[in-house]
């Protein structure tokens, strides 16, 4: 494993961690860290989520996590030694959906092949 990836790692672990304990807006609804991708020079950490959320809970959770970036950063330089701490960039990792997505897809050229 990369130096690169055991940072990734790290970082979405405490944010994770982060979200769940330090963070007391109510507007942001259940969050899973997906994954964390900084780019090369670790001045900026692309952090995916997935959310139980829908709809306008959807959008007010988005609109949580950007609003909280600032505080989130400051909390994970505190619990990382880095020379810098990335600034956080939210991003729906709708992983998930595509994955559903195409089994469904599969399912239905089975179901079709059957026939």
């Amino acid at each position: 494993m990369s130096r690169i990836d055991r940072v990734n790692e790290e970082m979405r672990h405490r944010i994770s961690e982060i979200i769940q304990k330090d963070l007391s807006d109510p507007e942001i609804g259940f969050v899973t860290i997906t994954r964390v991708e900084t780019t090369p020079d670790l001045k900026i950490a692309h952090v995916y989520f997935t959310t139980i959320e829908e709809g306008e809970s959807f959008d007010k959770t988005v609109d949580g996590l950007n609003r909280s970036a600032g505080f989130i950063r400051k909390a994970l330089g505190r619990r990382i030694r880095m020379k810098s701490t990335p600034e956080i960039q939210f991003i729906y990792d709708d992983v998930d959906k595509e994955k559903n997505r195409i089994d469904e897809i599969i399912e239905a050229i089975h179901k079709e092949e059957e026939k």
